[in-house]
């Protein structure tokens, strides 16, 4: 969504992920859903947190700099939980951090982001756009 003019833009992505299984029934451990990434959760290492049912959010704030450079602030969101019940936005992990991106004059072909969580620092050098 563009704010005063296109070259400053907010953006925004929500995803989950729910199981609804027969009791007695599992995912198996390598097809969980998961947060923690360039992806989901940037502040934490890749699959970090993995559970039947997740949710998370992105938001960042993009300016387009110059002709094919951007730069991107942004702050993430989300849980995991065995039971969908049981998500909700009180035990939310968070993290922030900043973005540079790099594109021609139709999409982004790479990304640099540097993510802040409790958990520490990560960066992520990304081929493609982020969402």
């Amino acid at each position: 969504m563009p704010i005063v003019t296109k070259n400053h833009v907010i953006a925004g992505r929500l995803g989950v992920s729910y199981v609804n299984n027969a009791d007695g029934d599992r995912v198996p451990f390598y097809v969980l859903p998961y947060v923690g990434g360039s992806d989901t959760l940037r502040g934490y290492r890749e699959f970090r947190f993995k559970d039947e049912n997740v949710f998370w959010v992105n938001l960042e704030y993009r300016w387009a700099a110059m002709k094919y450079i951007n730069f991107a602030v942004f702050a993430d969101a989300g849980e995991v939980r065995h039971n969908w019940e049981e998500i909700g936005f009180g035990g939310l992990k968070s993290s922030y951090g900043v973005g540079v991106r790099f594109n021609t004059a139709k999409r982004v072909f790479a990304r640099i982001d540097v993510a802040y969580g409790d958990e520490g620092r990560q960066a992520y050098l990304k081929f493609g756009p982020s969402f």
